[in-house]
Formats: C-alpha cells, sequence, structure tokens
C-alpha cells in the first residue's frame, strides 16, 4: 500500500509504501529498504510518511521513527524520539490523526512532541 507521495526539487517522485521507500525517475524505480546488518539504511521497511524539505533533503517517518535523507549523498541519519512513543512521530511534516506533532530543531538532537 502507497501511504504517501513525495517531489523533491529535482523533479524525483518518492512513494512511502508498507514494503520500503521508492524512487520514481520518470523511467525506473529504485528501492530503498531497511537491512539489520546495515545500520545506515531505512531502520523499517514500513514507511508511512515522505516529504522534501527546500535544503536538498528527505524526510521518511517509518515505523521505527524519523529518518532524514540527503539527496545529494544518498546518507540516512535516524532521529532519537527522546523518549516520545515511535507511533507519535510516524507522520513528521503534517498531522492528520489529532494525536501529537513532532519539532525537530537541528541545534538540539532530540524530538520533542507537540500536542
Amino acid at each position: 500500500m502507497v501511504h504517501q507521495v513525495a517531489q523533491d526539487e529535482t523533479g524525483f517522485v518518492w512513494l512511502a509504501t508498507d514494503f520500503g521507500l521508492y524512487r520514481y525517475d520518470g523511467y525506473e524505480v529504485r528501492a530503498y529498504k531497511s537491512d539489520v546488518r546495515n545500520p545506515a539504511l531505512l531502520p523499517s521497511n514500513m514507511v508511512i510518511s515522505v516529504a522534501a524539505d527546500l535544503q536538498g533533503r528527505l524526510w521518511i517517518g517509518t515505523q521505527e521513527g524519523l529518518c532524514r535523507m540527503h539527496l545529494s549523498t544518498g546518507e540516512v541519519g535516524h532521529y532519537l524520539l527522546g523518549g516520545v512513543k515511535k507511533t507519535a512521530c510516524q507522520q513528521p511534516l503534517r498531522n492528520t490523526q489529532r494525536t501529537s506533532l513532532c519539532r525537530y530543531h537541528p541545534w538540539a538532537r532530540p524530538l520533542r512532541r507537540r500536542r
């Protein structure tokens, strides 16, 4: 199931699915998946949300928490939830379930929960 679709500044289309994150370039689809042997990848294949920002980063909400991918390098960073339940941050940039939002400040690594 596709949960969310986003387009980055270069035109790639990103799909958040139950089976990983997918990038479509107009010709081919590339899969980004979790691998327990490689912690630098996504922490979970259950990708709930995806959003691109104006700094060339892709924000990825997974079942295991929030990730940020630098589109130029493909490097994936994982963000600790700092006492917040994992499920509270599955939609990092929008809130449709009237639960809570997560707020990220680049200078303060832990995520903070907003009601």
